[in-house]
């Protein structure tokens, strides 16, 4: 659409906004949530952790349908992405970790026990910089993204 409908000068305008790179930025976050919830589901499922999220291996996710929507969700974040990097929006994707990556990283007992886990994604905590970085909200911890997310995408739920 950028390429043949906006002139050279309109096109330049949209490419360099800086609204624009901040709400990709934000999408990949949610991403980052919603990968991060997939994983939890195939604990909880019993999904042997070598299995990645895709329509070919559906079947091993017990044919979930919330795992079908985030199988739609990563292809259009795949395209998105894509085409972000190649019109310039973006100079590469973000670093965002595959289902199997953080299922690599699964909870310990004592992660639950010492209350180091998100009580939105049940994924560990990691102290840092990065937005799985542990921010209180509501007196629970939670990943830094998904605190965010709750507070402005699910303001009147109360986890």
């Amino acid at each position: 659409y950028l390429d043949k409908k906006l002139s050279s000068k309109d096109r330049a305008i949209v490419v360099k906004s800086r609204k624009l790179c901040d709400h990709i930025s934000g999408l990949a976050e949610y991403v980052r949530i919603i990968r991060s919830i997939a994983a939890t589901i195939g604990e909880l499922l019993g999904v042997n952790k070598n299995i990645d999220v895709k329509e070919s291996t559906l079947i091993e996710w017990n044919d979930n349908s919330i795992i079908a929507e985030v199988i739609v969700v990563d292809y259009l974040w795949s395209e998105l992405i894509s085409k972000a990097v190649t019109l310039g929006i973006v100079s590469q994707a973000p670093k965002l970790e595959s289902i199997v990556e953080i299922r690599a990283r699964a909870l310990s007992f004592d992660a639950y026990q010492n209350d180091n886990f998100c009580h939105l994604t049940l994924q560990p905590l990691e102290e840092g910089t990065s937005t799985r970085s542990p921010v209180v909200w509501n007196g629970k911890n939670y990943m830094a993204c998904a605190a965010n997310f709750c507070a402005n995408r699910m303001p009147d739920h109360s986890f």
